[in-house]
């Protein structure tokens, strides 16, 4: 079964907190104005689909069921049970809190009587009233449950400089705790795989100050027993205008977004400035590039996701052509009519050669036109990239290798562009450019040549992988005018050795460029190199050394979200067998904000049998949401995302 996955992160539940900077508002791009509605249609889903009910056999018991998990709450507290592929697993999945204090100083606040004074539960939401100014407070959500302590104030007897304030509970589980990368606590069952999740909390206070604590996990001395700690410091507490709130989350950091048989993998994104679409490539190709016939099984499907990492509608379905191939997917949004424009490699039969494809999806998710023929002709068109021209308004550039005519699998010779305007129905044929040559060395592996495109200052710039003067593969890199102007071609990284896999961004001034850096099987690092339009075209400052790390980094993908890039990667670090996804944070300047950069996902050991790959990340205002191809759950690979929702 494929499985694909969103990891989602508040501002208040940071279980992923990059190394970046948070955006000014001077600095965050405006959205267009639109109608605000007089409600929060997230928290109305959330507050419809995971209503917390009554125990139909206990009614001291109350229990909501997710996708994901399923959760009861009794008298002492709450059990979360993991749930894998929609059906809750009883053996050796559950994890059992129970608070048992709440201390300031030697006085605990919550009495040595640690059950509730009452217990309501309405819509989604249960409520401990622990006592007359502390609530302990769950509210059921897709990703798990939100827990916070609302503490409205404390009692004389602690004084005006009040000592630490710990909130400490019992964790009972048979899961392995391992503390993350991010200030939380993971849990692995017994083979490694991540199932849960006790995230870093924010404490906030009546005035919006705010302060990030990490929870402790110690053992009590007893099997599978733990007790885990949130401490808010005392002088935080004695500057603090109550109520204070503390909110952690227990849950997993990864929400299902498809459970449809077969494989899910290249995903890619784009941000709308109101949503995000996740498109991938479903089920298995015949090839590497694409064919026909029974074992022809790839598709091209798409999920909205919102902001908070919540899906929004049904999964997508861009081009389910039976018999034939779809792959290689490509995203950029416009804004108009068409919304997202998606742009693939679709195999004919009729011709055994794979055209480039396009269709619109709205930001509400549908697909107001049919699939159409972006490029088609007697040659192989492969590998495409998209972006928007913001200075027309309405103009897409899609890239592609196009290959020698009438030459079944020929690997590109040039790549070409291709003007598509929106306004409201799409139309080809305008522009056609060829951008630059291309030579692919002999023996090597599709895909191949994979062009990467941004737009800044006027001008597109287009990077992609050559091997004509070097056969291991060296950088090349060539601008597109908006009006459609192609420049010359020059060389990003041409050493001899090997250079593949490019990534471009725009930073609001200069462009970024990142690449796989080194020969695959341990020497693999990742390198970016900044290019300026203006006053020149062509690289400017030295090579920056991304990652480095042991073993191979390879395929790196980057944005930038008006302050920082985040550049992701697949990173074999930890195995060289099951490698994981780390990205790091780099300035317009070019200074690495996290040396040799940070995990998203891992498993507990470099034993780990889960396998990630093919990353991609799109910024989103200030945040990220980053993809990849994971298959945690099976052999077949699972389309991964995760956005980063944190402030940088």
């Amino acid at each position: 079964m494929g499985f694909i996955k969103v990891t989602r992160l508040l501002s208040i539940i940071c279980l992923y907190t990059l190394s970046l900077l948070t955006l000014t508002g001077d600095q965050q791009k405006k959205s267009p104005e639109r109608q605000v509605l007089p409600f929060d249609p997230h928290q109305v889903i959330e507050k419809v689909r995971h209503p917390i009910k009554q125990h139909p056999y206990d009614k001291n018991t109350y229990l909501v069921e997710a996708s994901s998990y399923r959760a009861e709450f009794g008298p002492d507290g709450f059990v979360y049970k993991t749930k894998r592929m929609g059906e809750a697993d009883q053996s050796g999945r559950d994890l059992r809190f129970s608070l048992s204090a709440i201390r300031v100083g030697q006085e605990n606040l919550i009495g040595q009587d640690r059950s509730a004074s009452r217990i309501t539960a309405e819509e989604n939401t249960i409520v401990y009233y622990r006592t007359a100014d502390i609530r302990e407070i769950y509210e059921a959500k897709k990703i798990g449950i939100e827990q916070s302590w609302e503490i409205q104030t404390l009692p004389s007897s602690v004084g005006s400089l009040p000592g630490d304030l710990a909130i400490e509970g019992r964790i009972t589980t048979p899961l392995i705790p391992s503390p993350n990368a991010h200030g939380g606590l993971d849990f692995f069952d017994q083979d490694g795989k991540y199932l849960v999740s006790y995230s870093k909390a924010t404490v906030i206070d009546a005035k919006n100050q705010f302060l990030e604590i990490s929870p402790t996990l110690v053992t009590d001395g007893s099997p599978r027993s733990y007790v885990v700690t949130l401490s808010l410091p005392g002088s935080w507490l004695a500057e603090a205008t109550f109520p204070v709130i503390v909110d952690p989350l227990i849950g997993t950091t990864n929400i299902s977004i498809n459970a449809d048989a077969g494989a899910q993998d290249r995903p890619a994104v784009a941000y709308s400035g109101t949503n995000y679409l996740v498109v991938w490539q479903d089920g298995t190709p015949a090839n590497a590039i694409g064919g026909s016939g029974p074992s022809a099984l790839a598709d091209i499907k798409g999920q909205i996701v919102n902001p908070d990492g919540t899906l929004s509608g049904t999964v997508i379905s861009i081009d389910l052509t039976t018999g034939t191939d779809q792959t290689y997917p490509a995203v950029a949004y416009g804004g108009g009519s068409c919304g997202y424009f998606v742009v693939y490699q679709n195999y004919i039969d009729a011709t055994n050669l794979n055209d480039v494809y396009g269709r619109c999806v709205t930001t509400s998710g549908t697909t107001p036109n049919p699939a159409f023929a972006v490029v088609s002709g007697t040659r192989e068109d492969l590998f495409p990239a998209v972006a928007f021209n913001s200075s027309t308004g309405a103009d897409f550039l899609v890239l592609y290798g196009a290959g020698s005519s009438g030459v079944a699998g020929s690997p590109p010779i040039s790549l070409n562009g291709q003007q598509v305007t929106c306004n409201p129905t799409c139309v080809n044929g305008l522009n056609a450019m060829t951008i630059g040559s291309v030579t692919v060395a002999g023996g090597l592996t599709a895909p191949y040549v994979m062009p990467s495109i941004a737009f800044g200052s006027g001008q597109f710039v287009v990077v992609w992988e050559d091997f004509a003067a070097d056969t291991a593969g060296n950088v090349i890199a060539n601008t597109v005018s908006s009006t459609w102007t192609v420049g010359t071609p020059f060389n990003v990284a041409a050493t001899t050795t090997p250079e593949r896999f490019p990534s471009v961004a725009f930073g609001g001034t200069d462009f970024l460029v990142v690449w796989q850096n080194g020969a695959t099987g341990g020497s693999a690092d990742i390198y970016g190199q900044r290019v300026q339009v203006t006053p020149s075209i062509g690289p400017i400052g030295p090579q920056i050394f991304i990652s480095t790390a042991l073993n191979d980094e390879r395929t790196p993908k980057i944005s930038f979200n008006g302050t920082n890039y985040l550049v992701v990667w697949q990173d074999s670090r930890n195995s060289t067998t099951t490698p994981d996804v780390y990205g790091a944070g780099v300035t317009p300047s070019g200074s690495v904000l996290d040396t040799n950069g940070f995990p998203f996902y891992q498993g507990a050991a470099a034993s780990t049998s889960v396998f990630k790959q093919n990353p991609a990340v799109i910024a989103g205002g200030s945040n990220f949401l980053t993809a990849w191809s994971d298959n945690r759950n099976n052999t077949a690979q699972d389309c991964i995302s995760s956005p980063q929702n944190c402030d940088l």
